[in-house]
């Protein structure tokens, strides 16, 4: 009866000990026993940690941490195994920080759901397995603690603005904002334009930020400014940064140098545009040129290569065709130049017959537009595409092809 009375009392010590870890200085529990394993190749580990309850009683494993020192910095994710409790609901994370010996040392935190039907209390001799990847297996053996009963808020949060509307010339819907610590990934966070989201649950240490450049509709960028640009985080206590944006000037140039009007042009009055288009994203710019000048195009990537298009000509009878020499150039800030001329063909004519017959009484006239299959008008004294006052009537196919009222004929 009195060994049976001590083994009892042992009990309620024990588990009283467990219970009060989390009204005073949080203490580990030592009969936790961790075992570490890896698994892989020479490129990736795939790393398990097995906690066994070697303890005398059942462990409540509601609120759990533990930590351990690594020879590099690990901040990754984790899953694991762990029936007979449920599925831990908050983030699975690991994070560290760099200690005075050089090493560093790691934390994650679990919670353990009560409101499954599920107990959150490890039997004795049962064990759970957290699993994580790496590419080189660099804990310590032997510094590894557990902690039950750990209040899970001893991590912090960052609440992280975008405090930018969406550009009207953006297609995506959110900025990429990278969080990092001591150089390792801890999150890639798809933060939508002219709101904020919360990062839970992170171990308390030193966030790094960085905004990723955004490209806009026409091949230009708008960057992505983190303010601050290191965040600290404390246990309990939330942070907050704020992502702005603004249009990045492009300094790039190219020149475009235009001839003289040719001789079989005169008496055209019109200037050639030019559509300028990036190689890459397929942006464009359009640029009215003069004749006899040369034209800069500005507000382009320094780095990134344009060609170059604008249309035919076709007046007084001839055919006017462009050439650009050379056909691409690079943007630079000292603008490079292409030179624009055209090559001018005169177009053969032939005529054409028309023959008009049963006009009705009550039509007394037509008006008949004859246009090349080309949509090219030739001026011919003082017609335009050859306008003629006709009867209705049939008309008689020529040897070439026109249009009238928007059918060949």
């Amino acid at each position: 009866m009195r060994s049976s009375l001590l083994a009892l009392s042992s009990i309620i010590l024990f588990t009283s000990s467990i219970t009060a870890q989390s009204a005073s200085t949080v203490q580990p529990t030592t009969c936790i026993t961790p075992q570490f394993s890896a698994s892989g190749d020479q490129y990736w580990k795939n790393i398990t940690l097995k906690l066994t309850n070697n303890c005398t009683v059942p462990v409540d494993f509601e609120n759990t941490s533990l930590s351990f020192k690594n020879k590099a910095a690990l901040n990754t994710t984790f899953w694991g195994e762990f029936s007979p409790l449920p599925y831990p609901d908050n983030n699975l994370n690991i994070s560290s920080q760099q200690q005075g010996d050089g090493t560093y040392l790691a934390t994650l935190t679990m919670h353990f759901p009560t409101n499954q039907g599920v107990s959150t209390k490890l039997p004795i001799g049962k064990s759970i397995q957290i699993k994580y990847g790496v590419n080189s297996d660099t804990h310590i053996e032997g510094t590894t603690s557990v902690y039950v009963n750990a209040p899970i808020d001893t991590t912090g949060s960052i609440v992280l603005k975008n405090a930018t509307p969406k550009p009207s010339d953006v297609t995506q819907n959110y900025a990429l904002v990278h969080v990092t610590m001591n150089g390792q990934k801890i999150n890639d966070v798809q933060l939508p334009w002219n709101s904020s989201t919360t990062l839970n649950s992170l171990a308390p240490g030193t966030y790094n930020l960085a905004a990723d450049t955004i490209t806009n509709n026409s091949g230009g960028s708008y960057q992505g400014t983190a303010t601050p640009t290191t965040v600290t985080v404390t246990a309990k206590h939330q942070s907050n940064a704020t992502i702005s944006y603004a249009v990045v000037q492009q300094t790039g140039k190219v020149a475009i140098n235009l001839q003289n009007l040719p001789n079989e042009l005169v008496g055209y009055t019109s200037q050639p545009t030019v559509v300028v288009s990036d190689n890459q994203s397929g942006s464009s710019i359009s640029q009215s040129l003069s004749w006899n000048s040369t034209t800069t195009v500005s507000q382009l990537k320094v780095g990134s290569s344009y060609k170059f298009s604008t249309g035919a000509i076709s007046y007084n009878g001839y055919n006017c065709n462009p050439t650009f020499n050379p056909t691409q150039l690079t943007a630079a800030t000292t603008a490079p130049s292409t030179k624009l001329s055209f090559q001018c063909v005169q177009v053969a004519q032939n005529t054409v017959s028309l023959n008009v017959t049963g006009a009705p009484a009550s039509l007394s006239s037509l008006h008949v537009t004859l246009t090349p299959n080309n949509n090219s008008c030739y001026a011919r004294s003082i017609l335009s595409c050859h306008i003629f006052k006709l009867l209705p009537s049939n008309l008689v196919r020529s040897k070439n092809q026109f249009v009238l009222n928007s059918k060949v004929i």
